[in-house]
């Protein structure tokens, strides 16, 4: 039976369309989705961990993280929060941003004391980072040693030199001699460069058998006034009874005292009041403030009381015994308890135009006026003539 033209003609466009499609079943694939927004996938440490520094300076490289995405790639415009977190140091931006490459940085300004630093960063949801730095006092000590001096008294002399500079954070800068000369028989040649404080230190047989240890200054900075040069004698006579009772280290560490100045420049800045009285005092307004405020409230006599009896070096250099006991720039040592280093005798060195740390003061567990009672029974030991007076030389400081 002949078909109609209809139906021929809708056969005929139904051949065309498979021909159209290559005769295949197949549909063409849809386009790829797009790839995932980047987001902060890593955080890590770039750069400024484990340093060493200046107290009150900032660190040399700044601390710097680095963020990467999921894929790898450094990711910008990633805050990243700083937080200081022991050592009471401060932060140039506490929430820094990366850059193009994914870093984010800061600069860390180390606290007012000498010690451990502690830095947090983090960038929004990731994993804490830390850094640490360790802080140092810029003021210089060097230790100069004739042959004959014992380990033991050099040992004592840096556990000394540590003890001063927790407390000292003043860069005195550097001194040249321009011309020769001398420190208790040690030689400083012309055009030699002091920076900081050098002590030479010698043992040596002292006339006067209470001396456990004497010190002298030879030099000073011709501007700032400071010690740059000074000379330290252990008396030879007096090594076996000061090591036998154990007296080494705090002796090392009440003559430094003198080295850096105090009692030796009180005269010269016209600090002492009374002298050769029955009431010398000191007149720094810094170690009056502080004796007035933290234990002179039951002194009745001028502040602050300086040492009226005993011999020549012992008057007039120290703290008095009577008022300070137990303190270690009294002219005495207490046997069988320590001898504390408190927040006057810091104040003293700051009225003496040092900057100092005055937190490394350290606590008297009685008191002044009322020793514990491990001062009770403590035998007291006479340091006698143990600052020697001599001629100071004036040397000029190096330009920085």
């Amino acid at each position: 039976m002949p078909q109609s033209k209809p139906f021929l003609a809708r056969l005929f466009v139904l051949l065309l369309g498979a021909i159209a499609c290559g005769g295949s079943s197949d549909t063409a694939a849809p386009p790829p989705p797009p790839p995932p927004a980047p987001v902060p996938t890593t955080a890590t440490v770039a750069a400024g961990n484990s340093q060493k520094g200046f107290v009150k300076s900032p660190l040399p490289i700044n601390p710097a993280v680095a963020v990467h995405d999921q894929r790898g790639n450094p990711m910008a415009g990633v805050a990243v929060v700083f937080a200081v977190t022991q050592g009471s140091g401060t932060v140039s931006s506490g929430t820094p941003t990366t850059d193009a490459s994914g870093l984010a940085s800061t600069v860390w300004t180390m606290g007012s004391s000498v010690g451990t630093n502690r830095l947090t960063a983090t960038a929004q949801n990731l994993p804490q980072l830390a850094f640490e730095a360790n802080a140092d006092s810029p003021y210089n000590i060097e230790l100069v040693y004739a042959p004959d001096v014992s380990l033991v008294e050099r040992n004592a002399l840096d556990v000394a030199i540590a003890h001063w500079r927790r407390a000292i954070t003043t860069d005195i800068g550097r001194v040249q001699f321009t011309s020769a000369g001398g420190c208790g028989g040690f030689s400083i040649p012309a055009g030699e460069i002091i920076s900081g404080l050098r002590v030479y230190v010698k043992d040596s047989a002292i006339t006067d058998t209470k001396v456990l240890a004497q010190t002298g200054l030879c030099a000073e900075n011709s501007v700032s006034k400071v010690p740059v040069v000074a000379l330290l004698v252990w008396n030879s006579a007096q090594v076996a009874y000061t090591q036998g009772n154990g007296l080494t280290e705090i002796v090392a560490t009440h003559e430094l005292g003198h080295a850096i100045g105090f009692g030796t420049l009180w005269r010269e800045r016209i600090l002492l009041a009374g002298d050769g009285t029955s009431d010398p005092y000191f007149l720094g307004s810094q170690a009056r403030s502080t004796f007035g405020s933290s234990f002179g409230s039951g002194y009745s006599g001028n502040a602050v009381p300086v040492e009226n009896t005993g011999l020549a070096a012992t008057q007039g250099s120290h703290w008095r015994e009577t008022v300070f006991s137990r303190e270690l720039m009294t002219g005495f040592v207490n046997l069988g308890t320590p001898n504390p280093m408190s927040a006057v005798t810091i104040a003293q060195f700051a009225d003496l135009g040092y900057a100092v740390d005055m937190s490394q003061a350290e606590i008297f567990t009685g008191g002044f006026f009322a020793p514990d009672a491990s001062a009770a029974v403590a035998t007291r030991v006479d340091l006698g003539d143990d600052v020697a007076r001599q001629p100071i030389r004036s040397v000029a400081p190096l330009r920085r």
